[in-house]
């Protein structure tokens, strides 16, 4: 590749989230190790890009296409990456349920993957959804990116005497409908009253904005009140940077998706948080990235159950739960797996190629 800078242009209505700080601050990384510089700019200007050889990267499906038009009034044909964390469409119509709106955000979508180089998705399923929808001709420029960890993040576990004593169940994240905390809430209190009455001391750690903070002490003020003795209930407001470190190790974490196109196609940051933090992962298998991996369930890092069989027999997969966690909870957390798959250390020579085709 000739190029050795890339502008990346970003004017989507959520670029100072995490999710988007997290996305751009590893691709850019991944740029880097293979001796590309990114260069941030705030708009497209012909003063300053007109007369520089630069290509785009862009994080969202409109950016690519405003960088087109830019390119074609300034009579430029620079190289467009594309990275998608998701699928505008689905994820409209998944709020709106609108089809007229689902119909035009596909015809976007359709023309940002025409328009870009090179693409990169989160998932294999996201890729075949791609390839399903728009034809199999974008196969090639695809690139499958997850949320993967890097190894400097990984958090230093060291196994605790004591730690068949205690039983630590996690929840990072908000309040809404769609993370499903009704039945999140519902497996943490059961699993916290199982494990309590096999004489453990329960930790409950929720890691949330503190405007939820009264909706979760509401929520477990009976159990708390009940197992005082028995029980920690640690909850805390954390910088997205620092949650990782905040987080008891060898605990479970909970994840819960209902089953939908959104949701298939995933690799939400819960995921490398929890796995960084050296914490099994309970989840629905209506989560992307996991089905992507299955060696990390195998390896006993990862526990999945069907979403619709929580809802419809929910005493029968707290009891299939709780199997597993005795069985698992002997072990030591396999980080071996982590490292060999889940790094982005690992892909740096596969991205390199990728981008040099």
């Amino acid at each position: 590749m000739n190029k050795k800078n890339i502008f990346f242009y970003n004017k989507s209505r959520d670029k100072n989230s995490f999710a988007t700080k997290c996305s751009f601050d590893d691709i850019s990384l991944l740029f880097r190790l293979i001796g590309i510089r990114i260069i941030i700019i705030e708009q497209l200007s012909a003063k300053k890009i007109f007369n520089k050889n630069y290509d785009f990267l862009v994080l969202g499906v409109i950016d690519a296409i405003n960088c087109f038009i830019f390119s074609i009034i300034n009579f430029k044909k620079p190289k467009i990456y594309l990275r998608l964390r998701g699928t505008i469409s689905d994820e409209s119509y998944y709020r709106h349920k609108s089809k007229l709106r689902w119909f035009i955000l596909c015809i976007l979508e359709f023309f940002s993957l025409i328009i870009s180089n090179k693409i990169f998705v989160v998932s294999s399923n996201h890729r075949d959804l791609i390839c399903s929808r728009y034809g199999i001709r974008f196969y090639k420029k695809i690139y499958i990116l997850p949320n993967f960890i890097w190894k400097k993040n990984l958090k230093n576990l060291i196994k605790s005497k004591d730690k068949n004593k205690q039983m630590t169940f996690c929840y990072i994240g908000g309040i809404s409908n769609w993370q499903n905390i009704n039945l999140v809430i519902y497996l943490i209190k059961k699993l916290s009253k199982k494990f309590i009455e096999y004489n453990y001391k329960v930790k409950i750690q929720i890691r949330t904005n503190m405007k939820h903070h009264k909706y979760f002490y509401e929520e477990f003020y009976e159990i708390i009140q009940k197992y005082y003795t028995e029980l920690c209930f640690d909850i805390k407001e954390i910088e997205p940077n620092k949650i990782i470190t905040s987080l008891e190790s060898e605990a479970y974490g909970i994840i819960l998706r209902d089953d939908s196109i959104v949701n298939r196609i995933s690799s939400p940051f819960k995921i490398r948080d929890y796995l960084s933090a050296g914490i099994r992962i309970i989840a629905t298998d209506t989560i992307g990235i996991i089905n992507q991996y299955p060696l990390l369930i195998k390896r006993g890092n990862v526990y999945l159950f069907n979403f619709n069989d929580l809802k419809c027999s929910p005493k029968k997969i707290v009891e299939e739960i709780e199997n597993w966690i005795i069985k698992i909870n002997t072990k030591n957390f396999d980080y071996s797996i982590v490292n060999k798959i889940f790094l982005f250390d690992n892909k740096i020579n596969e991205f390199k190629k990728f981008i040099n085709i």
